[in-house]
């Protein structure tokens, strides 16, 4: 008898799991023939922009993308209508200490055809990963630290929310970080908006220093039209 109540709970648990789970504007398919085929700026396809990515094991039984050569970055084309308002959820297994890097990556970014930034990356000088934001008419970057401590081969799951007057984010479930009262506007995802995942910029890769040629593996890339709230962020985190 116990056996069939516990059975219960589990399965009560896991539909309303399911029912929590939001539907996703984009889900970018990160898969092992990615954009190989493809032809630059298609739309609704990724695309290679240079070099290559390898397709590996990320985290319980995912499977994520890690870049093969320093110049490698991926666009994905999309029509998006989000006003003003989203969230990226995606895996991350970053590849290196931030904290012993002198590189600034771009992990994951939107730029919509008019203008602007939302996404994640680290700058050069700095060990904090952030989250950031920048509308087409301002120049200046609004700025959320995730509050992150990384060593090599750490795997998070993380959730960017972003709204008129507010940012903020979840690592592993868990609210991150917050902050109200935002100075600067969203940019309008209307239209073209492109989603780079990779991207490396310092002045010494010129020279030949590839050492940080490989940051990342990311996977489960999703785009949502609205604020992700705790209940759905863990139901999306805890989802196959």
């Amino acid at each position: 008898m116990i056996k069939y109540l516990l059975l219960l709970v589990v399965t009560s648990y896991s539909m309303i799991n399911a029912e929590l789970i939001p539907e996703a504007s984009i889900r970018i398919p990160l898969s092992s023939d990615l954009a190989l085929k493809t032809k630059e700026n298609e739309l609704g396809k990724p695309s290679v922009k240079s070099g290559e990515f390898i397709y590996q094991d990320l985290a319980e039984g995912r499977k994520g993308l890690v870049r093969g050569t320093v110049d490698t970055s991926l666009m994905y084309r999309s029509l998006l209508s989000l006003d003003k308002t989203g969230s990226i959820v995606f895996w991350i297994k970053f590849l290196f200490n931030p904290k012993e890097d002198a590189f600034t990556h771009n992990f994951i970014s939107l730029r919509p055809a008019a203008g602007g930034y939302i996404g994640l990356y680290k700058s050069v000088g700095s060990s904090e990963i952030n989250f950031g934001m920048r509308t087409t008419t301002e120049a200046s970057f609004q700025v959320l630290p995730l509050k992150l401590s990384i060593q090599a081969e750490d795997i998070f799951h993380i959730v960017l929310n972003w709204k008129e007057g507010g940012l903020e984010s979840y690592v592993n479930g868990e609210l991150s970080n917050t902050v109200e009262g935002v100075r600067y506007s969203p940019p309008a995802c209307v239209g073209w908006t492109d989603i780079y995942i990779g991207e490396i910029y310092h002045a010494s890769l010129k020279e030949g220093n590839l050492s940080e040629k490989e940051d990342m593996v990311i996977g489960d890339v999703q785009i949502f039209p609205k604020n992700l709230n705790a209940e759905e962020v863990n139901a999306l985190m805890n989802s196959k």
